[in-house]
């Protein structure tokens, strides 16, 4: 039954993916075409061509980020919410297949996003680049360091992305569901509860690291432990909106 739900969730949202993998890929072109370009000595066109490109991207994410709480609320609450709900599944089963999906669709973003990047960028320019400035900054790095800590700060990204993307859905579960007045406000609450609470966190034990009140022997142990906090978390939202639909489940 899981196999199915995830198909079925694949299948409902794959639209999604489509237009951000458009949007990634227009993206490369845009830079691969003004790289190839013989106006591109004008540092005024470079720095348009560049707030266009990250322009592109921040759309990608952007839509990467409503869509999928879009369709929890479309497909969970309101009026398709009364045959999801009516499917022969349970509700971890459901909720399951979501947070797998999820994951895969991340995945599939990130992948996507260094292809592109890959695309995008005639040579290894900007590595080079990258990393005379970090030496000009007394850090002691090469390719294969600037590498490792891009792989790891994308994998923390993407669990603390999609963390938030659960933290907006057991917000709109919790005012949507336990309350029958003022849902939307108190979904409002909610989410301003959460993300305070995550920042906190954070917060936490990133000035806990800086002033050394939390032993941490290295970066990657930071960045270890900020992967492992989002996934409690993360994991924290999902028990939210599954024992909420659980033990109450108001549809619109």
């Amino acid at each position: 039954m899981l196999g199915k739900a995830i198909k079925n969730e694949f299948r409902n949202r794959e639209h999604t993916v489509l237009v951000v993998l458009a949007l990634f890929l227009a993206g490369a072109i845009f830079i691969r075409t003004f790289n190839n370009s013989e106006k591109n000595e004008s540092l005024l066109i470079a720095l348009l061509v560049v707030f266009v490109y990250l322009g592109i991207y921040i759309s990608g994410f952007v839509v990467a980020f409503i869509s999928p709480i879009k369709d929890f609320r479309d497909r969970l609450f309101k009026d398709q919410g009364y045959l999801t709900h009516t499917l022969p599944m349970n509700i971890p089963t459901l909720i399951g297949a979501r947070l797998i999906v999820d994951l895969a669709i991340m995945i599939q973003l990130m992948v996507a996003g260094f292809i592109a990047n890959f695309l995008a960028i005639k040579d290894n320019d900007l590595l080079d680049s990258l990393i005379d400035i970090l030496k000009l900054l007394k850090y002691d790095t090469d390719r294969g360091k600037v590498i490792h800590y891009f792989i790891l700060i994308s994998i923390l990204v993407a669990v603390s992305y999609l963390s938030f993307i659960w933290l907006f859905c057991a917000a709109y579960t919790v005012g949507h569901s336990l309350f029958n007045k003022n849902k939307k406000l108190i979904s409002g609450v909610a989410v301003l509860i959460m993300a305070f609470i995550n920042f906190c966190i954070f917060k936490k034990v990133l000035s806990g690291y800086i002033l050394g009140e939390i032993n941490i022997e290295s970066e990657d142990a930071l960045l270890y432990l900020f992967m492992g906090i989002a996934s409690v978390l993360l994991l924290i939202y999902v028990l939210i909106v599954g024992i909420v639909f659980k033990k109450k489940l108001n549809l619109e």
